[in-house]
């Protein structure tokens, strides 16, 4: 997926070195502002390393901890390091040390300009390796989202990978062969059929084909044999377009979170229930059988 978001930085950095921690503010060029501390302590590789010595590396858009000897001199070890959207997503998947970025949720909206798959070599081959037709479109025609931005500093590329889990239901009367027998269902199907299903709700702009008879499709899992299924974005992303704001969601212990709106799929209709309204909707059920 290809996303716009205005332009982030880190402003106003400080280190303290009675508690080791650094201060910043991580704000957006459409006014987003946000408090951040990173108590450098906590951090699990400088845990791991029980470095004495550390040095801060820090500039508009990264903050980098690299292991010194006693004399300041790097050791060539870099402990950690964060970029404007990696302390993003290192702050969602729970990681010790971060402290604020209590906005992540609006941080982590993006348009989404375009989805697409790549079946024959990996993404980066494709997208970044080799001329990309909807990549340079992008990058040629999108205006800056903030005035003195460049357009490569808000626009971001997001990798995903597919993570089935299925649930079988058998009736006691089934034929023993049919319980056995597993959808004929190859990684590039569910990939082919996700593709639809997110450009087919969002819209993007930059996809030519818009999927308007989702979930029918000659490449796709329609006609699989599978009863119904759904897609959720496994990580606290959202996208939105002309179509609709899809909100995704992480949790380390469960397959996919309750907070992650699901495009659910059941023969030929497709439908986005949002997160919001499940949980609603179990809590009318909860309430009624009290």
């Amino acid at each position: 997926m290809i996303g716009r978001r205005a332009e982030a930085k880190f402003e106003n950095l400080q280190a303290n070195l009675d508690d080791n921690t650094i201060n910043f503010e991580f704000v957006t060029g459409s006014g987003i502002r946000d408090h951040v501390q990173i108590g450098i302590n906590e951090l699990p590789n400088v845990v791991a390393n029980s470095t004495a010595h550390m040095e801060i590396e820090s500039g508009p858009k990264f903050v980098r901890v690299w292991a010194t000897d006693q004399e300041g001199g790097r050791t060539g070890t870099l402990l950690d390091w964060f970029t404007t959207e990696k302390l993003l997503f290192d702050k969602w998947r729970g990681k010790q040390g971060i402290h604020g970025l209590d906005l992540l949720r609006d941080l982590a909206r993006y348009e989404l300009l375009y989805a697409g798959i790549s079946k024959q070599e990996n993404a980066f081959e494709r997208l970044l390796n080799k001329p990309h037709d909807k990549r340079l479109r992008i990058l040629a025609n999108e205006q800056q989202v903030t005035d003195g931005a460049r357009v490569t500093d808000e626009t971001f590329l997001f990798f995903f990978k597919t993570d089935v889990f299925r649930v079988h239901t058998y009736d006691i009367d089934d034929d023993f062969h049919e319980m056995v027998r597993e959808p004929d269902l190859s990684d590039t199907r569910i990939l082919a059929d996700a593709e639809k299903a997110y450009i087919s709700f969002i819209q993007s702009r930059y996809n030519t084909i818009k999927y308007k008879c989702y979930p029918r499709g000659a490449d796709g899992l329609f006609g699989t044999g599978l009863n119904r299924y759904c897609y959720v974005i496994g990580e606290d992303l959202t996208f939105h377009g002309p179509g609709a704001t899809i909100v995704g969601a992480f949790e380390a212990s469960l397959p996919a979170s309750n907070d992650a709106d699901g495009i659910f799929v059941e023969g030929e209709n497709a439908v986005l229930i949002k997160a919001q309204d499940m949980a609603q909707a179990v809590a009318d059920i909860a309430a009624r059988d009290k």
